[in-house]
This record gives C-alpha cells, structure tokens and sequence, in this order.
C-alpha cells in the first residue's frame, strides 16, 4: 500500500517578514540572519556534492557572508509585497537572479 502524505515540511517556516526584522536588528538577533545565510549556503553545496548537480546559482570567487546578508537585506526592504513568502524561496531567488551560472 502506498500512501500520499501531502503538508508542510517544516511547519514554523519563517518569513521573509521574520527575516526582514532579524536581519536588521542591533542586538544578538542579528545572528541569526548570519546562522540562516551561512545554513542555506551550507545546505545548497551539500545538495550538490551529494547529488552531483551544479548548484541553481554560480557565486563569484570572494563573495563574503555579509555581501549576501546585504543583498538579502536590500531584498527584503525594496520588495515588501513579498516578504510573506518562505525566506529560503526568498534567498534561493535572490541568489539565482543575481549569480546565474554562465
């Protein structure tokens, strides 16, 4: 028998809204933003090496943790009608908008 389970992965998904707070906050909470960046970055290579596909986005040599913490940043405050969305749909567009691969 075969079943179909259908719901969310991680019910307490944060937001680009949550993120958008986080991020720009000048207390401890900024490490969080860091801890998310530097997860998703670690989360994708690992995808890659262990699938042996190229990563959705190709980053330029020397590109830094808080280069990608601004963009994402800027992100979250010139597009708010999207801040709703889950961070990773979010960050992951982000990247593969800016850092197509060639």
């Amino acid at each position: 028998m075969q079943m179909l389970l259908v719901g969310s992965f991680n019910t307490f998904a944060l937001d680009g809204n949550y993120y958008h707070n986080v991020c720009n906050a000048k207390d401890a909470r900024e490490g969080i933003c860091v801890g998310f960046i530097n997860g998703f970055m670690n989360g994708v290579s690992a995808q890659a090496y262990l699938t042996k596909q190229q990563k959705f986005f190709c980053l330029p040599e020397h590109v830094t943790t808080l280069q990608l913490i601004d963009l994402f940043k800027k992100q979250l405050r010139d597009e708010p009608q999207i801040r709703h969305l889950p961070s990773e749909v979010l960050f992951g567009g982000l990247l593969k908008d800016t850092f197509p691969c060639r």
